[in-house]
């Protein structure tokens, strides 16, 4: 992975990480004291979701998708990031009751946020062998 794509990644995982809990918990942060709550329970979970949409869309950029398959990316990997963190929350395997809570709105806000985000630009990696001999112009 070079440096542009390493970047894109990074800003990626960001942008679902501040925007994520705000979306997530857009029900609730109408009143403005609920925020940081947003935040301590869905900023886990939008920084998992961020990271896997961010390395997915840099490792298969598809440029030409619509808003559909970039919201369906979204929720998936949304989904994913609110299993891995309600399974860290729940007591024990059988006590699910974290994941749906957090499914609920973590997988609606990767949707949103993974439509919102463009398609990613096409990284061309650097070529590892030396340039050859230039040819004669005559």
């Amino acid at each position: 992975m070079n440096k542009a794509a390493l970047k894109g990644v990074a800003m990626t995982t960001l942008f679902f990480g501040f925007w994520g809990p705000l979306v997530g918990g857009l029900p609730y942060v109408w009143a403005v004291i609920t925020i940081p709550f947003a935040y301590a329970f869905g900023l886990g979970p939008a920084l998992i979701c961020g990271l896997l949409y961010g390395l997915w869309r840099w490792r298969s950029p598809l440029e030409g998708v619509g808003a559909w398959w970039r919201a369906g990316r979204g929720a998936l990997c949304g989904l994913i990031g609110c299993v891995v963190c309600g399974l860290a929350y729940s007591r024990s395997l059988w006590d699910l009751w974290p994941v749906g809570i957090l499914a609920l709105h973590g997988v609606p806000a990767g949707a949103i946020l993974g439509a919102w985000r463009r398609a990613a630009p096409a990284v061309e990696e650097p070529s590892a062998q030396m340039p050859g001999p230039v040819p004669n112009a005559w």
